[in-house]
């Protein structure tokens, strides 16, 4: 004999009650009997609901589409800005490089000349930061 069979107990012990089934007058979704009918005007009412929660989240979606295409739009005028600008400052420094140049040129060895075109340039300089920023 086993260590076991030794220890069973002959007595039967209680076991827990099992769960008692569910009530019958609880509304079950497939008993159709029970299901309280809509009237004509509940789904009148269900419907118009329904509709206007669809218009409403459409209205939504297309302010929305048309946020981003303005948004999109305006990045697009901010960048070509920025370009525009871009060349700009280029073209001012091309323009400001060759006044120097001639300047040079010009003046050559002659310092009195040099410090003449220097005041001309810098003026240049002036006028042609001024107009870039305007």
């Amino acid at each position: 004999m086993s260590s076991i069979e030794r220890r069973r107990r002959a007595e039967t012990l209680q076991a827990a009650l099992p769960t008692p089934p569910l009530p019958t007058d609880y509304l079950r979704t497939d008993d159709l009997d029970r299901v309280p009918a809509l009237t004509r005007h509940d789904v009148r009412v269900d419907r118009r609901a329904e509709a206007r929660h669809i218009l409403t989240v459409r209205e939504v979606q297309r302010r929305a589409i048309e946020g981003a295409a303005v948004e999109a739009g305006q990045a697009f005028v901010d960048a070509a800005a920025v370009d525009a600008q871009r060349r700009v400052l280029t073209e001012a420094k091309f323009q400001l490089q060759r006044a120097r140049k001639e300047s040079q040129i010009l003046a050559g060895d002659d310092p009195e000349l040099a410090a003449k075109f220097g005041l001309l340039d810098d003026d240049f300089f002036t006028f042609v930061r001024l107009t870039g920023t305007a």
